[in-house]
């Protein structure tokens, strides 16, 4: 409002009447109103479909409309607030005009100038409040991201209806019980006291939490926690807004595996083994242990392929993977890295004698029969074998005195061979 002229239906049949209530608003504001007037419901109708009213003056008797009908049928039109003014003090007959949505009842008689201007404007602001309420409302019912708000001590105060879609609890399930019932287990207590810490010196947390349906399913959620301070600084709520990010969360992951990862055996590729050795390289050094690079090639592998073609190689390929997987320690890599060649990068070994037992455990694994196209084959391995710190700590050096060792193992029939245990000058690399 602020200053602007108010334009004012009047909706009123008696002419007597009218002229009153045009003297009061002229003497309730000057020229803050500007009064337009209908003497037939038919005829407000009509003015309020073009609309540009801030107030709607309404008698409930009129030639075409009688009582609460008059309200009904101006508010199924109109938007702007209804001030109910009629000669009938009655107050069951006021509460049913506001039930039916008027937003104030006065009496004619009654009416000062003072007191039409503040029903005016407080039925403007009331009706505004009110809108913007339900506007809020819808929205907060609406919205697809889960909203949960708390009292000062963490107790649930509402929820929209995305929370029950998100956690399987309703609104009653919820309602004064503390945010706790949906921990899933996969957090330790100094996750929470740390989230807590962070909310309270900053007024926000932001992060991924794991929680537990009602059904009992876990999911993947991304919360985001502000804190709701009155005029004194004083905490009152808590708002969270949660986002189920299970099925984002795990495309993501199917799309970093799928680029990480062979997609025959499901062993790393070559890029993700080159970064696993380049990250255990430097533990190694910085720890002061030993780990070593075993480099995998099968023997009678391309005869298999061009004898009963690749599909008969493929089942070798993935036979070969599950054997060396079961070969090795689980916190130790196997990656294909194309072909026939594998590798497997053993950390944190304690003795030479440890990688002895695994390569011999490796080519045995590897040598047992294998059935295809309805006949057993056989293939054995060549390894090759560098130690870390032995044989340096260059990513790219290591892989290479694997590599020579390899081709030395598959050029005297030994099953493995250590690097070390070669006669080539380190300058030859």
């Amino acid at each position: 409002m602020d200053g602007a002229v108010l334009n004012i239906l009047l909706v009123e049949d008696n002419p007597g009447d009218a002229r009153l209530i045009r003297e009061l608003l002229i003497g309730a504001g000057g020229g803050a109103y500007r009064l337009d007037t209908a003497t037939r419901l038919s005829e407000a109708l009509q003015r309020l479909v073009d609309g540009g009213f801030a107030a709607i003056l309404l008698d409930l008797s009129l030639p075409d409309s009688q009582g609460l009908d008059t309200v009904i049928h101006v508010g199924a039109v109109s938007a702007a607030p209804v001030i109910v003014l009629t000669g009938m003090d009655d107050h069951d007959l006021a509460v049913s005009a506001v039930r039916a949505g008027a937003q104030d009842y006065l009496i004619k008689g009654e009416v000062t100038p003072p007191l039409l201007s503040r029903a005016i404007h407080y039925a403007i602001e009331r009706y505004r409040s009110v809108t913007e309420s339900r506007m809020h409302t819808a929205v907060f019912n609406s919205i697809s991201e889960g909203i949960l708000i708390t009292d000062a001590n963490a107790q649930i105060v509402a929820t929209n209806p995305a929370v029950a879609q998100i956690t399987g609890y309703t609104e009653s399930d919820l309602i004064g019980s503390n945010p706790r019932i949906l921990q899933s287990g996969h957090h330790d207590p100094q996750f929470y006291q740390a989230l807590w810490a962070t909310l309270i010196t900053d007024g926000y947390w932001h992060g991924e939490i794991w929680n537990r349906r009602k059904t009992g399913e876990i999911y993947l959620q991304r919360l985001t926690i502000n804190a709701v301070r009155n005029s004194a600084g004083q905490v009152t709520r808590y708002v969270s807004v949660i986002m189920d990010i299970t099925q984002q969360k795990q495309a993501e992951d199917l799309l970093f595996f799928r680029a990480t990862h062979d997609a025959l055996t499901e062993l790393p590729n070559r890029d993700h083994f080159h970064g696993r050795l380049s990250h255990a390289v430097a533990r190694c050094r910085q720890d002061g242990g030993m780990l070593a690079v075993m480099m995998i090639d099968l023997n009678r592998f391309k005869q298999i392929n061009d004898t009963l073609g690749h599909s008969s190689g493929d089942v070798v390929l993935q036979m070969t993977a599950q054997r060396l997987l079961k070969s090795v320690r689980k916190t130790d890599l196997v990656a294909r890295l194309g072909g026939d060649e594998f590798v497997i990068v053993l950390e944190y070994i304690p003795d030479v004698e440890t990688c002895v037992g695994i390569a011999e455990k490796i080519t045995m694994a590897i040598a047992e029969p294998i059935m295809l196209d309805g006949r057993l084959w056989e293939i054995s391995s060549s390894l090759g074998i560098s130690l870390c710190p032995q044989d340096g700590y260059i990513v790219d050096q290591l892989i290479e005195c694997a590599d020579i060792a390899m081709y030395r193992a598959k050029q005297t029939g030994m099953g493995y061979t250590f690097f070390s245990a070669i006669s080539v000058p380190m300058t030859s690399l």
